[in-house]
Parts: structure tokens; C-alpha cells; sequence
């Protein structure tokens, strides 16, 4: 079931003031070169945190992207049963040659492809999947017979089903035809840290970015930030953000990651005014662990611009009440040294003054 697009609620003037009132002075704010359809997408997602936490049960199940319900069928033993004497009828039919014929149709095919794969049978749901495509007349599997088939083939866990599925993906082009499959093999060769296949597929999306659908480009930047690209995630997630297309299809885990990493990757891309706008619009926002983090960053900002009474008060909120989180434990300790410099700044001051009343 698709969930329902993410509101927007935000009018421009509020944004500014709000993010504005928590952001450090100084350099931080220079060379601010976000597009305003950008910072305003952004607000939206920022406004939808608290709706996204909270939407931690999974609807889609890794590798198929069925729901709970129809994924999980063996744990259901009259679905089980049923399946079975379905492929014990079909299986005694195609014993006799006059009747095969009528099960080497594309939809009598993949019926047989999905009973035999929800029954964990899937070296012969490989097949039946096979001979679905050449019913089709698909020169390459494509759409859901692409994904179907890369998710069995990652289902039975042999390494030469699951290259044959990449080649095929790669060979096909399009990703966004194939998005599923795109999505599962962007998931497989992450978990399984197969870094020269997960390049292959980096490297395919990059040169198609304008056709990448949101789930893709979610699965494209988070994929970039493991192998350590974070500036390459700056377009696509900005892209995501300013609402070309509904993301709604976006889980909620994976909608606080984007408004998370979309600053980041600004930060690390030398683009610090830039970072520091939307650090602030999370930043104010009142729940999660990702507002904490924008005020951690901020305090850093502020830090560095020489504002020792701001870090030490966006530290001590970065901290929490009860900190876990080692950037949450060393902000702690540099909201001590912040004070401590501002110690120091107020007794060079102090010392200064008795010496401009000397006579």
C-alpha cells in the first residue's frame, strides 16, 4: 500500500524565521547558494518527522516487497497447503504432452514461478520465471519479472543466479524500467559488501540521473554515503527534496535518513552557509535524534566562528537529557570546554579594562 505524500504546511516567511533564530552568526551563513524550491521541499520533509518516526512497521519485506502478510507464507500452513496441492495438480498434468502446452503461457508460468518460490522452491521458480520471460517474448527480463526473478535468485542464495540477474540489469539499461530489481541489488551487494558489483550499479545510475525515481535515488545517495561519496549524494538529494516527485513510496526510517544526510553532504562538500540553513530548519524541529544532531553540527559552526556561549548552549541541547550517542558523549565534554573558553574570553576583558584605567 502506498503511503500518503508528505505534507507540506510550511509558508515561507515562518521557515526563514524559524531556522534563522537558531543559527550561529558568522561565516557559517555566507555563500548561501540553495535553490529556494530546495529549502522549502526541505521544510516540508523536516515538518514530517514526527509522522515518519512513527512509522516504523515495515509495509514492504525485503527481497520480493510483498507485505507481511503475503511474504511471510510459510508460516501459514493453509496457505502452504493449498500451494501444494496446486503444484502437485499441475505438476501430474505436465506429465501428460498434451496438456504442457497450456501451462507455457506467460500468466500460467509465473503462477507457477510464485507457488513454487513461496514454497521455497526456488531453483524450479527460476525456471518457470524463465520460461514466463520467453513466453513474453522478452529478450531481457524487465519491470516485475525483473524483480521477481533478481529477488528469488537473491532468495535461494546461489552466486551465479544472482550475477546472471545483475547482467541482466546492467544490460538492460533503464533502471528506473527495473526499479525493483535496481532496489534489490543496491540491497543485496550492500549487505553483502560486494563493492565491485555495488560500483557497477553506482556507476549505471550515474549516468542516467534524470531518470532516477525516488526510491532510486535514495537507494543511489544512501549506497554513495557507504562508500564514503557523500558530496556525490548533494544533487540527487536536493533533487528528492524539492518535490519533482512524490516520495511517498519512502519509508520512515528512510525519510529522517534523507533530512539527516542531505546537510552532510553539503558540509562535506564545502558548502557550509548552505549546510548550516537546513542544519537550523532541523534543528528547531521538536523530536528525534536528527534535530539533535543539527544542533551538534551548529554548535561546531559556532564553534569554529568563535560564538563560545552559543556552542556551549547548542552542545548542551545536542547532548539531550540523557546522552548515548558517542558525538552525544563528546559533545558533552566540548560543551565543558566552551564554557571554559568563555571563562577565558570574560577575564581577558576584565584584564583589559584594568588596563585601559591605569593613569
Amino acid at each position: 500500500m502506498r503511503r500518503r505524500p508528505i505534507p507540506c504546511r510550511i509558508v515561507g516567511p515562518l521557515v526563514w524565521i524559524a531556522f534563522m533564530s537558531v543559527l550561529p552568526p558568522g561565516p557559517a551563513r555566507a555563500d548561501d547558494d540553495l535553490p529556494p524550491l530546495a529549502v522549502l521541499g526541505y521544510g516540508c520533509w523536516v515538518q514530517d518527522l514526527a509522522v515518519a518516526a512513527a512509522d516504523s512497521v515495515p509495509s514492504r519485506l525485503y527481497p520480493l516487497g510483498l507485505s507481511p502478510r503475503d511474504a511471510l507464507v510459510q508460516g501459514s500452513p493453509e496457505r502452504l497447503a493449498s500451494l501444494t496441492r496446486e503444484l502437485r495438480a499441475r505438476e501430474h498434468a505436465l506429465t501428460d504432452a498434451w496438456d504442457a502446452s497450456s501451462f507455457k503461457t506467460e500468466a500460467s508460468a509465473l503462477a507457477a514461478a510464485r507457488a513454487y518460490r513461496d514454497v521455497g522452491q526456488y531453483e524450479l521458480a527460476l525456471r518457470w520465471y524463465a520460461i514466463a520471460q520467453q513466453a513474453a517474448g522478452l529478450p531481457l527480463p524487465t519491470g516485475q519479472l525483473a524483480h521477481e526473478m533478481f529477488a528469488t535468485a537473491v532468495l535461494s542464495g546461489d552466486s551465479l543466479r544472482i550475477d546472471e540477474r545483475c547482467r541482466d540489469l546492467l544490460a538492460a539499461g533503464d533502471l528506473a524500467d527495473n526499479e525493483g530489481a535496481a532496489i534489490v541489488a543496491y540491497r543485496h551487494y550492500l549487505a553483502r559488501n560486494d563493492r565491485p558489483n555495488l560500483r557497477r550499479l553506482l556507476a549505471q545510475a550515474s549516468a542516467q540521473p534524470e531518470r532516477l525515481t525516488p526510491e532510486l535515488l535514495f537507494w543511489q545517495s544512501y549506497c554513495l554515503v557507504a562508500e564514503g561519496r557523500r558530496a556525490e549524494t548533494v544533487p540527487l538529494l536536493l533533487r528528492l527534496v524539492s518535490g519533482a516527485q512524490s516520495a511517498a513510496g519512502l519509508a520512515g526510517w528512510q525519510r529522517i535518513w534523507v533530512v539527516r544526510a542531505l546537510p552532510d553532504g553539503l558540509y562535506m562538500a564545502d558548502r557550509d552557509g548552505a549546510a548550516a540553513i537546513l542544519y537550523g530548519m532541523l534543528a528547531v524541529q521538536p523530536t528525534g535524534e536528527a534535530p539533535l544532531w543539527a544542533s551538534y553540527q551548529l554548535a561546531n559552526f559556532a564553534l569554529r566562528d568563535g560564538d563560545y556561549a552559543g556552542a556551549a548552549a547548542l552542545y548542551r541541547r545536542s547532548a539531550g537529557a540523557a546522552p548515548v550517542a558517542a558525538w552525544q558523549l563528546r559533545a558533552v565534554a566540548l560543551a565543558g570546554s566552551a564554557e571554559q573558553l568563555v571563562g577565558v574570553g570574560k577575564g581577558v576583558v576584565r584584564h583589559d579594562d584594568a588596563l585601559d584605567s591605569r593613569p
